[in-house]
């Protein structure tokens, strides 16, 4: 039997990525809601919903460890976010959203993290991936652009939050990783009217990113892979790759720069 831990599975691609393994066989999915559970799914009966997980509590990391204490757990996905608008002129960006959006993105892992070790849930072999984005990439945003300053720099301060945690699990056997999973088709980008670019950049759904995601992570990601940027897709929805980058789009997995 496996477990697997995803943290901020009540929308987008934590609910995919919870459908995405609870539809495998002898697998176990533990499933984060910030306040209470969701109505039951009839289709996920291997599913078992840990509630009031709520990252932007101090106390985020030890109410969850307290909940699956001493359940090994093979991949834990953190994939709980925030992207809001910021602007430079008006009205200018905002610090609530800051405070929500870095402490979402960048502060609440190391806690989950190492309180799920301390309550022997993370064992040799067991992986971590950290939801990030391109976003997060100092090279891929010389491509210019400002605003929205919560939102990249929570996501480069999480690829050094899972670099440091690197040095930390490495010596245990424990494989982490940061992953851009795509630019997707949710209610988040939508939300940032980034819909209009859907099309344009060939936006996955959240179960075909899940799948993409779910599959590197089980396949491909292990010792030699930790603590490193990755897109399991490629560069195809990246906008700036290719004047950064030079050259073509890279299809299939690719190690994105810092």
């Amino acid at each position: 039997m496996r477990n697997i831990l995803v943290v901020g599975a009540s929308r987008g691609l934590g609910a995919a990525l919870v459908k995405h393994y609870a539809s495998k066989p002898s697998t176990v999915v533990y499933a984060t809601a910030r306040s209470e559970r969701p109505r039951d799914d009839p289709n996920t009966k291997n599913v078992k919903w840990v509630s009031n997980i709520d990252l932007m509590k101090s106390t985020c990391g030890s109410e969850l460890a307290s909940q699956v204490k001493d359940t090994p757990i093979s991949a834990v996905f953190i994939t709980a976010g925030i992207f809001k608008l910021e602007s430079f002129d008006e009205p200018g960006p905002d610090w609530d959203i800051e405070v929500a959006t870095y402490t979402t993105s960048a502060i609440a892992p190391p806690f989950i993290i190492s309180a799920l070790y301390k309550a022997n849930c993370l064992q040799k072999g067991a992986k971590v991936v950290l939801i990030s984005s391109e976003g997060g990439s100092f090279a891929l945003q010389q491509a210019g652009g400002g605003g929205n300053y919560a939102h990249h720099a929570s996501k480069s301060a999480l690829n050094m939050v899972g670099l440091q945690l690197k040095y930390d699990l490495e010596p245990k056997g424990i494989a982490i990783a940061m992953v851009h999973p795509s630019f997707m088709r949710t209610e988040m980008t939508k939300g940032v009217g980034f819909d209009v670019a859907w099309d344009e950049n060939d936006a996955l759904t959240p179960d075909d990113a899940a799948k993409l995601v779910g599959d590197w992570t089980d396949s491909e990601l292990d010792m030699t892979k930790t603590g490193q940027f990755w897109a399991p897709r490629g560069t195809r929805d990246i906008g700036s790759w290719k004047e950064i980058m030079g050259g073509d789009h890279i299809k299939g997995p690719v190690k994105l720069p810092w």
